[in-house]
C-alpha cells in the first residue's frame, strides 16, 4: 500500500482521488478507441476506394493491398506541392 495513504483520512482522501479519477480515465480510453477506430475505418475506406478487396480466400491478399497502398501513395506524391519532400 501507498504510504502516504496509510493513515485513516489519508485513505479516505485516495478513495475519492480514486473515485474521482477513475470515470475520468474511463472516458478517455473510450475516446482513444473511437479514435482509433475511426482511423482504422478511414484507412479501410481509402485502401477499398483504391482496389482493395477483402476475401476470406484471398490469396492474392499481399499483393491486392499492397497494390491498393501504392496507389494510395501515388495519388499523395502528385497531390502535394512541389518542394514538399518529407
Amino acid at each position: 500500500m501507498n504510504e502516504s495513504c496509510a493513515k485513516p483520512a489519508a485513505r479516505i482522501t485516495c478513495v475519492l482521488l480514486a473515485a474521482l479519477w477513475i470515470p475520468g480515465a474511463a472516458q478517455s480510453q473510450q475516446e482513444d478507441r473511437d479514435a482509433r477506430r475511426a482511423r482504422r475505418d478511414a484507412e479501410l475506406t481509402e485502401l477499398r476506394a483504391n482496389g482493395y478487396r477483402s476475401t476470406l480466400k484471398d490469396r492474392d491478399y499481399p499483393q491486392n493491398i499492397q497494390n491498393a497502398q501504392r496507389k494510395i501513395e501515388q495519388k499523395k506524391a502528385s497531390a502535394a506541392p512541389a518542394g514538399s519532400a518529407p
